[in-house]
């Protein structure tokens, strides 16, 4: 099956966890999403300045995260395709976005060397991490869905070979704020 659609290069794409969509990134500022057995473009996502680098589910397929080489990270609502808020802008290219397993938090690395955290529902950052030696080009929370205290990070291919290989776990505590 050729999902066509997409004025420029297709970058990136992932399943969403039911398997039912396929949400497809491009170069020409649009996200897709896809209906796996028909091989229709279900819906367009549109508001990135630049080409879409990266698309992610949500563990539970409720949101997406894109990040662009605009500077910003977009969340969108992945039932009606509306952007809920844009992050950023970030001090160059965000490299890599991960959200945390309840989905309250994305991780964006960015070519500033700089490990962003930011609450999605606030849309607040809530930790700046420097002092980084290389671009973050990936993040990935711990799957310890009680703790959430973890966040790994992975750098530029330059300072991986230096690192060998090891990645950085960065302690952090989040904790859900309430109005009780």
């Amino acid at each position: 099956m050729t999902l066509s659609g997409h004025d420029d290069y297709v970058g990136f794409c992932t399943f969403s966890p039911d398997r039912h969509h396929i949400l497809s990134a491009s170069n020409d500022r649009k996200l897709r999403i896809w209906d796996v057995e028909s091989g229709e473009c279900c819906m367009v996502l549109e508001g990135h300045g630049d080409g879409i680098r990266q698309c992610k589910y949500s563990v539970d397929g409720s949101r997406i995260a894109s990040r662009s080489g605009d500077g910003t990270a977009r969340i969108w609502d992945a039932e009606t395709g509306a952007c809920l808020s844009m992050l950023g802008p970030h001090a160059g290219e965000v490299h890599s976005c991960a959200f945390s397993p309840d989905a309250h938090h994305l991780a964006t690395g960015c070519e500033d060397n700089q490990l962003r955290v930011w609450d999605t529902s606030e849309v607040t950052c809530l930790h700046t991490l420097a002092g980084h030696l290389g671009d973050l080009m990936s993040e990935a929370w711990s799957d310890d869905g009680e703790a959430q205290d973890g966040i790994s990070c992975d750098y530029s291919p330059d300072e991986a070979s230096r690192l060998a290989g090891r990645a950085r776990l960065l302690p952090i505590r989040l904790t859900r704020h309430t109005s009780d």
